[in-house]
């Protein structure tokens, strides 16, 4: 029975680090990536084929392609988030930065420069802003 459990915990870890070193893009027969925001500043995305519910919460992917090279050197960023429609709250897990623009049709020329995993605590977007749009957009499908 122990040996089981060291087993389940190797697995665990495993499974942990190989979320942590792969990118959050998919291959592109995955991506479908549908337009929820766009402003001056950038143009905002989630990806309709990923979006998995879970107990009280959705995970979700988002795509931001800003217009111009933002101050930290990056031009797109994908976040994967957690979403709750009953109190319009997200989680941001996961983000990988891009120095090129993401194509929405053929995916990211290279890999991202920047991989950063964060758990913060549940975020209440502004109404309104582009945050709140993706969730709800998420939340319709």
């Amino acid at each position: 029975m122990k040996f089981s459990k060291n087993i389940k915990r190797f697995l665990s870890c495993s499974i942990g680090l190989l979320n942590f070193y792969s990118p959050i893009s998919y291959a592109e027969q995955w991506e479908q990536w549908v337009k929820v925001f766009d402003n001056e500043i950038a143009t905002y995305y989630i990806d309709s084929k990923f979006i998995i519910e879970e107990d009280d919460f959705l995970w979700y992917t988002t795509l931001v392609n800003h217009k111009e090279l933002t101050p930290f050197g990056y031009f797109s960023i994908i976040l994967m988030k957690k979403g709750k429609c009953d109190n319009s709250s997200v989680m941001w897990v996961k983000s990988e930065l891009y120095d090129e623009l993401y194509d929405i049709n053929t995916g990211p020329k290279g890999f991202p420069t920047f991989r950063k995993i964060r758990n913060p605590e549940w975020v209440y977007p502004d109404y309104g802003s582009p945050w709140d749009m993706a969730l709800k957009e998420v939340c319709r499908k």
